[in-house]
């Protein structure tokens, strides 16, 4: 009987030394590339796309915020009596 790619996928998942014959491995170093420098490699974990304009926002109600609150404060209506 074969086993079928699920049963050894869930097998792989369970042993914990599945990586041993490669785990203390040199990694490799590209003879043709150059190593991509550090800040090029920190720009690949920069936030997504889909964030973007997210502090902006957060900005933008901190602001709304202090206005609403400063106008509240100047408001007779809603001072307390001494």
């Amino acid at each position: 009987m074969i086993a079928s790619g699920e049963h050894i996928m869930k097998t792989r998942e369970k042993d914990p030394n599945r990586y041993d014959d490669i785990i203390n491995m040199d990694r490799p170093i590209s003879k043709k590339h150059a190593p991509m420098k550090m800040k090029d490699r920190a720009a690949q974990f920069a936030p997504f796309a889909a964030l973007t304009g997210h502090g902006q926002v957060v900005s933008d109600t901190a602001d709304r915020n202090d206005r609403w609150i400063d106008e509240i404060n100047t408001n007779e209506i809603f001072r307390e009596d001494p």
